[in-house]
């Protein structure tokens, strides 16, 4: 699939997924009363059964539109789940990918990660963040779609190519 006709799939796919959720009353209510509390709707309902339902309608809107995403990340909780795994991150695994998951594919300076997840830039650092870039390749591995490219020097784009 070219790039484009996945980026117009993705469109489709929020377009069905916005549709569905607006479709569902007790959903709608949940999320205006969190809002107008002012509060995280996410936290409100992750253990509901409505977040349920949500995941696998958002699923299915995804898979119709031939997205698969067979990985799952929970910065709260410093989880990837993918292939019906789930492993705990380190937290500096997790404020690592957050920033990656975050850029939306676009360049992660070096500085801006150690900086954000050690609160320092030094030779050291860099090394640790290395290693680290290097473990969360190795538990995205299995997903051939997803990369994390390194520009030497500079920083990280985390990539997700449309399979």
């Amino acid at each position: 699939m070219q790039e484009a006709q996945f980026n117009h799939s993705v469109g489709m796919a929020m377009n069905r997924i916005t549709e569905n959720l607006s479709r569902d009353q007790r959903i709608c209510m949940e999320v205006s009363n969190c809002l107008r509390e002012g509060g995280s709707c996410y936290l409100l309902m992750k253990n509901r059964e409505e977040w349920a339902s949500m995941g696998t309608m958002i699923r299915k809107d995804l898979n119709y539109y031939g997205i698969n995403l067979d990985f799952e990340f929970d910065a709260e909780n410093q989880t990837l789940t993918g292939n019906g795994n789930s492993r705990r991150l380190t937290l500096k695994e997790s404020r690592i990918l957050k920033l990656l998951a975050s850029s939306g594919g676009n360049l992660v300076k070096r500085e801006e990660v150690m900086i954000e997840v050690w609160g320092e830039s030094d030779y050291y650092t860099g090394r640790s963040l290395d290693v680290f870039v290097s473990k969360i390749r190795g538990y995205l591995r299995e997903d051939p779609s997803i990369s994390i490219t390194t520009i030497p020097t500079v920083g990280y784009i985390l990539e997700i190519k449309p399979k």
